[in-house]
């Protein structure tokens, strides 16, 4: 194995802080501090495992992973579109201290303004140097956000009435996947891997067989959205869909929420004998696998 991502959406610190940084966080006295200096660790930590696989094996590669949090400016207001790239950059400082090598001094004015003082040692700067090699990112929706809304951990973007929605509110956007691909080649110009992308359905068994339309057409733009990147001059180098298989979603912790190319059945009680089935999804994309995208553009 070559390619290695120490820490998943090391970003997520807005959404969790037991599962992500091991933080309890009804028992946390200070907890956005103690959240950025978790991160703190991960960021050192992500850069010594660089460092130690560059002695190891100079064919290894360490990447970072986001989740993708992209959001747009709610109106044409100078105001909200400056805000609503800041909310951006606090999205992605952790990639620019492991693909540039440092902090950057948006997040340090973040800090001092929020009274957060990481407690670092004197030669955190020196590792920090031993930067990624890739850059990679799950990819399911986009936001808005405006300048009423300050940086917050745990609040800071609002659902995009304008785009249609996954059952769960999940806005769809595949022209938003192309426009992040963009964004991150122009900002850090290193490799990028999707590590994540799909959606979520109600998927209902009928007479053994599970029609899902609607993952189809969503796979489908999403990864014309890639091509279009790629066309852009976007190093775009692998493509990994959510998920293979159903399984307990992360988010809502259900099994009716269901992103898999194969049904399984069991119920969010765990009822169910657990059988396999391949749903339409499936042999359409084994389809796109096999022809490397082509089928994709067999109807015009």
């Amino acid at each position: 194995m070559k390619l290695w991502i120490p820490f998943n959406q090391i970003n997520l610190i807005r959404h969790e802080s037991f599962n992500h940084l091991g933080i309890f966080q009804d028992s946390d006295n200070n907890l956005v501090q103690d959240k950025f200096q978790g991160i703190h660790h991960e960021l050192i930590a992500s850069a010594k495992i660089k460092r130690y696989a560059q002695h190891l094996n100079s064919e290894i590669k360490i990447g970072v992973m986001l989740y993708s949090d992209f959001a747009y400016p709610e109106s044409s207001t100078p105001e909200d579109n400056f805000a609503t790239y800041q909310r951006n950059q606090y999205e992605l400082y952790y990639a620019d201290v492991l693909l540039r090598g440092k902090y950057p001094g948006y997040i340090k004015r973040f800090f001092k303004e929020n009274n957060i003082t990481l407690i670092t040692d004197v030669e955190d700067d020196e590792i920090l140097k031993n930067t990624a090699d890739f850059m990679s990112f799950s990819y399911y929706n986009t936001h808005l956000s405006n300048a009423s809304i300050a940086y917050d951990v745990n609040k800071n973007s609002m659902r995009n009435p304008s785009l249609p929605a996954s059952p769960w509110g999940w806005t769809i956007d595949p022209c938003g996947l192309r426009y992040v691909l963009n964004f991150y080649w122009d900002r850090w110009q290193k490799p990028l891997y999707i590590t994540e992308n799909g959606i979520g359905y109600f998927d209902r068994v009928v007479n053994g067989k599970v029609d899902d339309d609607g993952r189809i057409d969503y796979l489908a733009t999403h990864l014309k959205a890639i091509g279009q990147a790629i066309a852009d001059g976007v190093e775009v180098k692998g493509y990994y869909m959510w998920s293979p298989i159903d399984i307990v979603s992360c988010s809502s912790s259900q099994m009716t929420k269901r992103y898999g190319l194969v049904y399984v059945n069991y119920d969010d009680q765990g009822a169910g004998d657990g059988q396999r089935i391949r749903k339409k999804s499936f042999s359409w994309f084994q389809e796109v696998v096999n022809t490397n995208g082509e089928s994709l553009f067999a109807d015009g």
